[in-house]
């Protein structure tokens, strides 16, 4: 479980890093039900200008690694907590209470400064960063690491404490006060102790940790804190050229601002989020809303994917100085056309005087969905929310048309109008305006969202603990029906085969920009 490196330098780190990964698994085996909070105690003693912060739960009261339990339980795995103690011993290499139990005191973490990937991967010498443990029994921990790493560790002192050095690998160990500390660099160690003796400011008193921190959760199985500022060539991002072109494209905040994310365990699944200071959004694409199409489709969907604004958006990327802007560079370019005559000529193509009839049209909320019916045949629809159900019309009729439409026939579907043709392929398509609300799509499938019989995706189990496992509101999202998918590829193994199939549920992953952070997040739900 514990390998380590034949390759001399970061041999300690190295074997400190495999350490994290055995205490991360180690974590679970004990856990209690006692709920409570995530205190990342190592955060206070990393220095506050790290550039990555990779921290781990591995408290043993966590009401996280009990969900994490039920969760795995649910999967198919009867005593989650032997069968992983199982896999730490299998190889024999590793006993529990000597080689993984001293290391369970709370929480273990990774930390560096600066771009010092590299330098890790080519040998950690000069690395500037460290592993941190908050151990049960330091001691122990610290004659692991040693044993494990085959090196003899001299004793030495800074600014009055006590650690020590392997001058050979390199690698260098302290243990201040329930923390055993493990960098490859002196520097670094030295860095920690000057934390911990306040002579320096740590990550834990951030303001942008902090902020994130507390916004994400105070409970979770694993939180990561980014810089990249601190990463990527400083210079590069001060170029005031670079950073114009990273706000123009959105992800100024990405870059320019530190990221956090976290990792968590509920009820309704696990769940991811990222998430970065940004300004507030004015697109309804990524503002918190509910999706109101989810509504109209069927809730067997195998994927249904939903956003807004589109309209809105299109206007401002493609405004009239855009447009004068976009000119000049087509222009600059050697191009003979304008902006608008390739608009004009993309909107030809499918019947329309330019692309701008078909996006003004898309104001409000927009979906595009598919499913197998009972036939096992695949349906699908695009829908949109429409201001003027007339002009929507208008423009589905020529869209139609532009695919060479034959037998073009009307039928009434529950008291509204729906026209069918056959495109250019021989399939039978249709479109239709109901209640607001544009469809274009296969013929049995606009029928049956017209038809809205049954249960819709919106009241669906899969789709509601998926969107209340978030964490988050929605945005723009996409829903991967799991359930239902594996039942259609794997359809002997749900339902009564493999355990896992029959448990997974849905997965969701959604942008939004939320109580001014730009979010990214993401949930596996799994049935209860």
């Amino acid at each position: 479980m514990f390998a380590t490196t034949a390759r001399k330098p970061a041999v300690l780190i190295g074997v400190a890093l495999a350490v994290v990964a055995a205490v991360v698994g180690g974590a679970i085996l004990f856990t209690s039900s006692k709920a409570s909070g995530v205190d990342l105690t190592s955060a206070k003693l990393v220095p506050a200008d790290a550039s990555l912060y990779v921290g781990m739960n591995t408290d043993l009261s966590s009401s996280q690694w009990v969900a994490a339990f039920d969760l795995v339980k649910r999967l198919g795995q009867k005593d989650p907590q032997q069968a992983l103690k199982d896999a730490a011993e299998a190889d024999g290499d590793v006993k529990w209470e000597d080689d993984v139990a001293p290391f369970l005191g709370g929480d273990a973490s990774f930390f560096m400064r600066g771009g010092g990937v590299g330098e890790l991967a080519s040998g950690g010498r000069n690395f500037d960063g460290a592993v941190i443990f908050k151990c049960n029994d330091t001691a122990k921990a610290l004659d692991v690491i040693r044993k494990r790493a085959g090196t003899r560790l001299e004793a030495r002192s800074y600014d009055g404490a006590a650690y020590f050095a392997d001058e050979s690998s390199p690698g260098f160990a302290a243990i201040i006060g329930d923390h055993l500390v493990v960098a490859g660099a002196e520097s670094a160690l030295k860095a920690v102790i000057d934390v911990a003796h306040g002579k320096g400011a740590s990550l834990a008193a951030n303001a942008d940790f902090i902020a994130l921190r507390n916004d994400l959760t105070n409970n979770f199985l694993g939180f990561e804190y980014v810089d990249l500022q601190q990463i990527i060539d400083k210079t590069l991002l001060s170029d005031p050229a670079i950073r114009k072109v990273l706000q123009q494209v959105g992800s100024d905040s990405l870059v320019l601002h530190p990221i956090g994310g976290a990792i968590t365990a509920s009820a309704a699944g696990f769940a991811f989020q990222a998430a970065s200071k940004a300004d507030k959004a004015k697109n309804a694409g990524v503002l918190p809303r509910t999706s109101k199409l989810a509504s109209r489709v069927p809730a067997n969907a195998l994927f249904f994917m939903s956003t807004a604004g589109i309209a809105q958006a299109w206007q401002e990327a493609l405004s009239a100085d855009s447009r004068k802007q976009l000119d000049k560079t087509l222009a600059a370019e050697g191009s003979p056309f304008t902006i608008d005559e390739f608009l004009k000529e993309a909107g030809q193509e499918l019947g329309l005087g330019s692309l701008d009839e078909i996006m003004k049209l898309l104001s409000g909320e927009t979906a595009l969905v598919a499913w197998q019916d009972a036939a096992a045949k695949t349906q699908g629809a695009v829908l949109a929310e429409v201001a003027n159900e007339a002009d929507a019309k208008a423009v589905l009729a020529k869209l139609a048309a532009s695919g060479k439409a034959t037998r073009v026939r009307t039928v009434a579907v529950n008291g509204t109008e729906m026209t069918v043709f056959r495109d250019s392929g021989g399939d039978e398509s249709a479109y239709a305006v109901a209640g607001g609300v544009a469809i274009f799509g296969t013929a049995a499938g606009v029928q049956t969202i017209l038809e809205g019989k049954g249960e819709n995706l919106s009241g669906s189990k899969a789709y509601t603990h998926s969107v209340a496992g978030l964490g988050t509101s929605l945005g723009t999202f996409m829903f991967f029906n799991l359930h239902e998918a594996l039942g259609s590829s794997l359809g002997g193994l749900v339902g009564g085969g493999d355990p896992a199939f029959d448990a997974l549920e849905g997965f969701m992953l959604n942008f939004v920009n939320e109580n001014g952070l730009a979010r990214v997040s993401g949930v596996v739900s799994i049935a209860r």
